[in-house]
């Protein structure tokens, strides 16, 4: 049986799949090439169970909202209203005792990297089913690295921004959270073998 050679990255590219992250991680996804560990069938059934994408079209779609939109849009407009007269609270006693104790934070960012940091996991999902060729993924894993590189500090700026963005979305859609994203975090900023040891966040990207 024949198999394809893996690819020889840039360490922009390999930048860019380590700022899939957490997402990346949890997953076991792996941070060396672009096409993922679960392969094809195993991509498919995640993009369709979590993402409700089932054809290079949605996957499109999927992608284009996360980079335009996102949970990010939602955040800027909670925050915009937030504290002024005609605010209401949400009926989520939890999501509303959230936005008390966090607005201040979620200013800072709007959680953008919640939304840039799932994108470049979700063309790498949507590159291993062949719903996107393998330009247009890293068309879309570098434009999305160097927005997140642009909008954070570091690493541990990045990763903090998107442990409050996962609970700004779970709590908002009053979900609870069957795993702990806190070990995950903790192994990306602290192992040797993690990508972020190895790859400087002020690397400078091309292309």
């Amino acid at each position: 049986m024949w198999f394809s050679k893996p690819d020889v990255l840039t360490e922009s590219q390999l930048w860019g799949l380590a700022a899939g992250g957490l997402l990346t991680a949890h997953n076991n996804e792996g941070f060396e090439q672009l096409r993922c560990n679960s392969g094809r069938r195993g991509s498919r059934k995640l993009l369709s169970g979590s993402w409700g994408v089932s054809n290079a079209r949605k996957a499109d779609e999927m992608l284009r909202w996360l980079y335009d939109c996102g949970h990010s849009e939602n955040c800027r407009d909670i925050c915009a209203s937030y504290g002024k007269e005609d605010w209401k609270a949400t009926d989520i006693v939890q999501f509303d005792a959230f936005l008390d104790s966090h607005i201040a934070r979620l200013k800072e960012h709007y959680i953008i990297g919640w939304d840039l940091s799932r994108l470049i996991q979700v063309a790498r999902w949507s590159y291993t089913t062949g719903y996107l060729k393998k330009g247009a993924a890293w068309d879309w894993i570098m434009r999305s690295a160097q927005r997140i590189q642009g909008e954070y500090n570091s690493w541990d700026e990045f990763a903090e921004d998107f442990c409050l963005g996962f609970d700004f979305w779970r709590l908002s859609m009053n979900f609870g959270a069957d795993f702990d994203l806190n070990e995950i975090k903790v192994w990306l900023k602290t192992s040797d073998e993690s990508p972020w040891s190895r790859y400087s966040f002020s690397t400078e990207l091309c292309g």
